[in-house]
């Protein structure tokens, strides 16, 4: 049984890539070295449906779920500001070495 999260995420993906139908996730499933397995076509649209009989629970999930990534993704940077700001930096130019 594939993780409903996951699915999402490899829709999301797909989408991302420029896919437009579930069936456009086989570009995702090319590339499953990179992110695992992924689900079939039939397993995406059982998803689609188990999140559509209650969508407003769905929509819930997935928000608290993004604004929880949000935040550890900010928190993140927040933090590799600070150690860039931190550091001395060069100012690079073409006669310099990288």
């Amino acid at each position: 049984m594939h993780d409903p999260a996951k699915v999402l995420l490899d829709l999301a993906m797909t989408l991302a890539l420029g896919g437009d139908t579930c069936s456009d996730l086989a570009v995702v499933c090319a590339e499953s070295a990179i992110d695992g397995p992924v689900a079939s076509d039939p397993t995406l649209s059982r998803v689609l449906a188990w999140l559509a009989g209650d969508a407003d629970a769905a929509l819930a999930a997935i928000n608290q779920a993004r604004a929880a990534a949000r935040a550890k993704v900010w928190k993140a940077a927040a933090s590799t500001l600070q150690t860039m700001a931190a550091t001395p930096r060069t100012r690079w130019s073409p006669t310099t070495s990288p």
